[in-house]
């Protein structure tokens, strides 16, 4: 049982870089499709200075994991380097062994680059979710972006909107804005098959534990979340014994790390996650004025 607890998330992490090298080296690459992340970055040095796609790949990917060790942390970078390892690995594999050039046609049409974005896009969605769901990281660039939340606590999936559309326009620089087109197409794709598969529709989440060793994990939720919390005293339905309930409402990007942090601080813990439709206040968006709300706001500051 507990060779499970680990082998399931080394098999799906392993799954997941298969996938993301498949959407970048199949599709992606051979028609110039830059849609951010990595393979955006191998491709357009590729083009630009010839550099080996499985070079580069490399290259940027252990230069951002270093990166991730000395800022980050060793909590990070051990998630991240399993996938610094596969990755290129299998990007390596497909290009020495299989060819690069296997969509790459002679005469590519747009039928040929529309196909390749929506599947390339769709793989590399797929991949970065089954990572999510084993509670590892692609790496790469994710460095980047949570090094953003920790100096200037900048919003992640705000940081990781900015830096995937640099590498798109980068590429469009590099390839020209109508191939940049389908690469924006291709991140479209991605961004929905996360939503589908990972988040479920939902990016927040309400979250209720119980555990007879809080005050840990409440630490952890103020100091390296910077959530706020709130504490429900209780009484057991069968011990009758009273115990503090934790809830908490997280961002999706959240998710993984609170969920570790509980099951190191109690194992025991009884954690219940629920995505939620919408939260709104403090830290989160806040409450939308009704139209007739927003008409007499204006009339009064008129």
């Amino acid at each position: 049982m507990a060779h499970k607890q680990w082998i399931v998330p080394f098999l799906q992490l392993l799954v997941a870089n298969l996938l993301l090298a498949i959407g970048a080296t199949f599709f992606l690459a051979p028609l110039n499709i830059v849609n951010g992340g990595l393979s955006g970055l191998a491709i357009i040095f590729k083009a630009s200075f010839n550099w080996d796609l499985d070079f580069t790949t490399a290259i940027f990917a252990w230069l951002l994991f270093l990166l991730g060790w000395v800022t980050l942390g060793k909590s990070f970078t051990m998630k991240t380097l399993f996938a610094t390892i596969t990755y290129p690995l299998f990007v390596t594999l497909f290009i020495r062994f299989i060819g690069i050039d296997i969509l790459a046609f002679e005469a590519a049409n747009d039928v040929h680059r529309l196909l390749a974005s929506l599947f390339g896009g769709a793989f590399v969605g797929l991949g970065v979710s089954l990572a999510f769901l084993a509670g590892g990281s692609t790496g790469g660039v994710d460095v980047l972006i949570l090094l953003s939340k920790r100096w200037f606590d900048w919003n992640t999936s705000v940081m990781a909107f900015v830096i995937d559309g640099i590498i798109i326009g980068a590429g469009i620089v590099v390839f020209g804005f109508y191939n940049g087109l389908f690469g924006i197409l291709s991140t479209v794709v991605s961004s929905m098959v996360i939503e589908l598969v990972f988040v479920g529709g939902s990016k927040m989440y309400w979250v209720t534990i119980i555990s007879n060793n809080t005050e840990p994990i409440l630490t952890y939720i103020h100091q390296t979340l910077s959530r706020g919390s709130t504490i429900v005293s209780a009484t057991g339905g069968y011990t009758k014994k009273p115990y503090n309930v934790i809830q908490v409402a997280i961002a999706r990007q959240d998710y993984f790390q609170l969920k570790q942090a509980v099951s190191e601080r109690d194992p025991k813990a009884f954690v219940i996650f629920t995505q939620a439709r919408s939260i709104h206040g403090e830290g989160f968006d806040p409450f939308p004025l009704s139209p007739i709300r927003k008409l007499a706001k204006g009339k009064k500051h008129g």
